[in-house]
């Protein structure tokens, strides 16, 4: 569940980005969505590395003796086990020193930093979308702050119906990213119509190269959620690794939202 690896100037590194089912081999949990729970942890490390986690609060080392430092985080918001992530390594913050007139002025905030308190704290990103422009970096972070409403406030009841979550956050990445980029209407409405094109164009081929029954959004269909007599919930395909791949569900379920929005009217 975690990954031991190097960082690229050699120096041993840790981390664990937990979701979906992994957490349950890092420490002992229950890993439905349903299952939420607030959680503390303290980290020991060497001095020298630095530990992050996905807790609400901006941890401060203790040395506990020479040579040993103590992490303290936690969570006052109940939150499914998933989203528990650790990080130890020898990393350093990157303070950014200059900004777009745009960014630095005229960015709107729909709540204040002391009221944004709905997110795991910590987002893990490919390298492959920082280099270049700010397309593929902002269009993965407006997706992954939607889950803070969809995936996290409220979700499905079991692993099956992630549709639900991915949707959602596929559909609202594009309104996030266009309020962001202070987009004009028009811009906005060609920039949707775009991307619904290469989502659609997607789906299309992942639905003739993928078998049948992985593209099915409610697989357990009126089971969703039930329990065996032992306690146990099964996540259907769980195993099967080409799904993570996948983008059928997350397709799926944001032409869905993109259809409804246009019958009621966005």
């Amino acid at each position: 569940s975690v990954t031991w690896t190097t960082d690229q100037s050699g120096r041993p590194c840790v981390y664990t980005m937990g979701s979906p089912i992994n957490n349950r081999a890092l420490f002992p949990c229950q890993e439905p969505p349903v299952a939420l729970s607030t959680w503390q942890a303290s980290v020991r490390t060497a001095a020298g590395f630095v530990v992050l986690m996905s807790g609400e609060n901006s941890a401060e080392p203790v040395q506990l003796q020479e040579g040993i430092l103590s992490w303290y985080y936690y969570v006052t918001m109940p939150m499914p086990a998933s989203t528990f992530t650790v990080a130890v390594g020898c990393w350093q913050e990157v303070k950014q020193q200059s900004f777009t007139a745009a960014i630095q002025t005229n960015t709107k905030f729909s709540l204040p930093s002391s009221q944004a308190d709905f997110s795991p704290h910590i987002i893990f990103l490919s390298q492959s979308v920082l280099p270049g422009g700010s397309h593929l970096c902002g269009t993965r972070l407006c997706h992954e702050i939607a889950h803070a409403w969809f995936g996290l406030a409220i979700g499905a009841r079991d692993w099956t119906e992630e549709w639900i979550s991915e949707g959602f956050a596929t559909f609202l990445e594009d309104i996030f990213w266009a309020r962001t980029q202070q987009l004009s209407q028009d811009e906005v409405k060609g920039q949707r119509e775009l991307k619904a094109l290469l989502r659609w164009r997607r789906l299309r081929d992942e639905v003739q190269n993928s078998e049948e029954e992985l593209q099915i959004l409610r697989p357990k269909k009126e089971s969703t959620g039930e329990l065996s007599e032992s306690g146990a919930s099964v996540v259907k395909h769980g195993l099967k690794a080409e799904k993570i791949f996948m983008q059928v569900h997350y397709l799926k379920g944001y032409f869905l939202l993109r259809s409804l929005a246009r019958t009621i009217g966005e």
